[in-house]
């Protein structure tokens, strides 16, 4: 029986059709995932610092080259406005010059459930090109 927690890294992870196409590469990464959970006051730490740290207003000071990866199927889970994809999208906006790459067909985890393409956009993104 899956919890809460395995549900949410499934839906929010990998796409519905990646799910059903790959459910041997899903429970792979569910294996490594949940074997070494934090405890439950530090993900619950963790939370709060998030809901409580805003660093928004500093973003446009980022003065370095700066990439920001996201799959296009984050656009779920949570209020509208508020998703990864558009975090993303405001981050990259909002970060002088940085370079914005939507994974298209990706969820949440993509660097696991396709690494070839992430490297590739990442070394692309290191060289300059």
């Amino acid at each position: 029986m899956r919890g809460t927690f395995d549900i949410n890294a499934i839906t929010t992870g990998s796409t519905a059709a990646f799910h059903a196409a790959h459910p041997d590469r899903v429970e792979a990464f569910l294996k490594v995932r949940m074997a070494e959970l934090p405890t439950l006051e530090t993900y619950l730490r963790h939370v709060i610092g998030r809901a409580d740290s805003d660093v928004s207003s500093r973003v446009r000071e980022i003065a370095v080259p700066t990439l920001v990866m996201v799959g296009d199927d984050e656009d779920h889970g949570s209020t509208p406005g508020d998703t990864h994809l558009d975090f993303a999208r405001r981050l990259a906006r909002d970060i002088p010059g940085a370079k914005f790459v939507v994974l298209p067909g990706q969820g949440h985890h993509y660097a696991f459930y396709a690494p070839a393409e992430t490297n590739r956009l990442i070394r692309e993104f290191l060289a300059g090109t």
